[in-house]
């Protein structure tokens, strides 16, 4: 890249050579309207968002045929299972929510993206608003959201902290702003009970086949989780999942528990980024361990009706 400054040149070697954004970009004196399209027609979709201000910033929307090929590859985006889906949202917040059509598209791929997974299990999200929750809180409001617009199922929203009470799910539609207005009257204090909203699960008769705690893990009042838990299998025959969202400053040992009790539990550990919260929803959106059996036994039979057939 250093060897010429010819753009017609500088093209060709990124597009031969596959060069990334961020390295290419580091090396050309000018943003050229052919050395953009080079960049543009060897990132991948992740890529082009991630790095949509960037190219924005360099003129790629002043012109039409560079926007066109943007617009084009955003719309691939929307069946790449490896973009993530919230980076798009990311992307539209950091430079392109003032052009119309390009932020149209970033939602059409947030919305495709999330709308690949789906939640057929009842669900149950458990959020700690103990003393000093207030992350828990702000991250519940956006995965309450995110669960109930992927569930096909029931879905139940519960806060904690030594007593218990469900949030109804909003009447107007399941959309963030509208979790967030659920979630309005919701402030951390108090002691923690992490079984306590399982216990009035419990008492009501609440039936779901995984459970998302969202939660610093350091509970320290009755009933504790794993207590609880025995009573609701009890109670209902229910032997849910359970999923972790661990705070950033958390105890693992809840979770070790909660395991060698023979508890089936998963981890996420949330880091601060708000746009990877639907990593988490494949973890719900997956098969029970009964559900991948079926499906091998049935494969398993077409195999030996195709052998027989042969």
């Amino acid at each position: 890249m250093n060897s010429t400054s010819e753009p017609t040149e500088q093209a060709k070697l990124i597009t031969n050579y596959r060069i990334p954004y961020p390295v290419a970009a580091g090396c050309v004196k000018e943003m050229t309207p052919s050395v953009l399209e080079a960049l543009i027609g060897v990132m991948s979709g992740q890529e082009l968002i991630n790095n949509i201000a960037s190219i924005k910033k360099h003129g790629a929307f002043q012109h039409g045929n560079l926007k066109a090929t943007v617009v084009g590859k955003l719309l691939e985006a929307k069946k790449d299972v490896k973009v993530q889906a919230l980076k798009a949202q990311r992307a539209k917040e950091a430079g392109s929510s003032d052009d119309h059509e390009i932020s149209s598209v970033l939602d059409e791929v947030t919305d495709a993206r999330l709308s690949l997974v789906k939640i057929s299990k009842p669900t149950a999200l458990l959020v700690d608003k103990s003393g000093s929750m207030e992350e828990a809180i702000s991250i519940a409001k956006k995965l309450a959201s995110l669960i109930a617009q992927a569930t096909t199922s029931d879905f139940h929203c519960y806060v904690f902290d030594t007593l218990s009470r469900e949030i109804p799910r909003p009447s107007e539609g399941d959309t963030y702003s509208s979790w967030e207005k659920a979630f309005k009257e919701v402030r951390a204090y108090g002691g923690t009970s992490i079984g306590i909203a399982l216990r009035e699960m419990a008492e009501v008769g609440v039936k779901v086949e995984q459970i998302v705690i969202v939660t610093d893990a350091r509970e320290n009042c009755r009933p504790f989780f794993s207590e609880a838990y025995a009573q609701y299998e009890k109670a209902t025959g229910m032997r849910p999942n359970v999923v972790v969202v661990h705070t950033k400053i958390y105890s693992p040992l809840f979770s070790k528990n909660l395991e060698k009790l023979g508890i089936p539990v998963d981890t996420y550990d949330f880091t601060g980024d708000y746009y990877s919260l639907p990593n988490i929803l494949p973890m719900l959106g997956k098969d029970s361990t009964l559900d991948l059996l079926k499906e091998i036994l049935n494969m398993k039979l077409e195999v030996a009706k195709v052998g027989e057939a042969g």
